[in-house]
């Protein structure tokens, strides 16, 4: 799969569970759905982080980058700090809303300014490759919970 089109589709399906989130009919099955969210959020974050970020890197894109990857930053911290909130709490529903306005903004930086610069930059099979590595690296990760990892990400920004 193209590595534009796999990740408009996550962003599709992150926006989904924000509202399953919120839409849960209790405890349980929001914190099932918070937990799928959040699991979601860092694998995303990891493949965009190793796999896609450093192939569309140029002059061109060095900036955008940069600043996405503060961003991920910032959802990072967001991230870890609910995954010790009672799902119950209005700090968690106050922290979630925080949590999807920044992963809004995020993606809408990357469809509108990154990903038209990105096709310019890199051909269709390229982008295949890439797709196919970011799957990759998703099938690794399922199953290991990698929201986990989010504390400890929170210190710094990752890296071109």
């Amino acid at each position: 799969m193209n590595a534009l089109e796999m990740l408009r589709d996550q962003h599709k399906d992150v926006q989904a569970l924000f509202d399953e989130v919120a839409s849960a009919p209790n405890r349980q099955q929001k914190l099932v759905h918070f937990e799928e969210l959040a699991d979601r959020l860092a694998t995303h974050s990891a493949i965009e982080e190793h796999r896609f970020y450093p192939a569309a890197f140029a002059k061109s894109t060095e900036d955008i980058l940069l600043a996405l990857i503060e961003g991920q930053l910032s959802i990072r911290r967001i991230l870890a700090e609910l995954l010790t909130t009672d799902v119950d709490s209005e700090t968690f529903t106050v922290m979630l809303k925080i949590l999807r306005k920044q992963v809004e903004y995020h993606t809408t930086d990357e469809e509108d300014d990154l990903f038209p610069k990105v096709t310019s930059l890199l051909d269709a099979e390229r982008l295949e490759e890439i797709g196919q590595q970011m799957l990759s690296e998703m099938t690794s990760l399922e199953g290991t919970a990698p929201r986990r990892l989010a504390a400890r990400e929170t210190k710094y920004a990752g890296h071109l």
